[in-house]
């Protein structure tokens, strides 16, 4: 690992390297296909607050992005 310790990081925002083509994912949605909507999954509350610290975090060193759907 310390030979390579330019390749690991702790936090996304840490990795300038990275190219977004290599990480990036899209799905291809064809136009004219109905999408499918799942029911929202419950979670115990005291979880919540923490996915939802770990979705602001990936939102804010776009990590993530979110679309206009």
């Amino acid at each position: 690992m310390q030979e390579f310790k330019d390749s690991f990081a702790c936090d996304y925002d840490k990795i300038p390297k990275l190219s977004i083509d290599l990480v990036e994912h899209r799905l291809p949605i064809q136009e004219r296909r109905k999408l499918i909507k799942q029911v929202p999954r419950r979670f115990v509350p005291n979880l919540m607050e923490v996915i939802k610290a770990e979705i602001e975090r990936l939102l804010n060193v776009k990590f993530i992005q979110t679309t206009g759907m």
